[in-house]
């Protein structure tokens, strides 16, 4: 019997080796281009890691959409600017995604956050640049 346990605990309830939690694929760095409409898009993942795959997004002066991808399996996560108060999603569960669209007008860098994990690092940069 207490082989069996043990052979239970190293394997997991699911009868094989632990799977690492799930990941983004995405960069780290992206440098956004207007559409179109003007309009700069990024598509934020946010996983398991307490990270968000791009950390760095850099972008001009203008309008942003900011969809932010929940690809863990745990707890929420939410995308906020601090100093931006329409740069804002709003909690998004495992496997869901939400969209917030907002203008910057000054270029600096700004600073984002998962407001829930931010003390273990869920944070990233809005580094908005003047056009040349």
């Amino acid at each position: 019997i207490l082989a069996a346990v043990v052979l239970l605990s190293l394997t997991g309830c699911g009868g094989g080796p632990a799977q690492p939690p799930p990941q983004s694929s995405r960069p780290d760095r992206v440098v956004l281009t207007p559409a179109a409409d003007g309009t700069q898009s990024v598509d934020v993942d946010a996983d398991d890691a307490n990270r968000f795959h791009p950390s760095l997004v850099a972008a001009r002066p203008g309008p942003v959409r900011v969809t932010l991808r929940h690809v863990g399996t745990g707890a929420p996560h939410n995308w906020a600017v601090r100093e931006l108060p329409a740069a804002r999603v709003p909690l998004v569960a495992a496997g869901q995604s939400r969209t917030v669209r907002f203008v910057v007008s000054r270029p600096g860098d700004y600073r984002f956050v998962c407001t829930i994990h931010e003390s273990q690092g869920q944070v990233g940069r809005l580094r908005v640049e003047a056009a040349p």
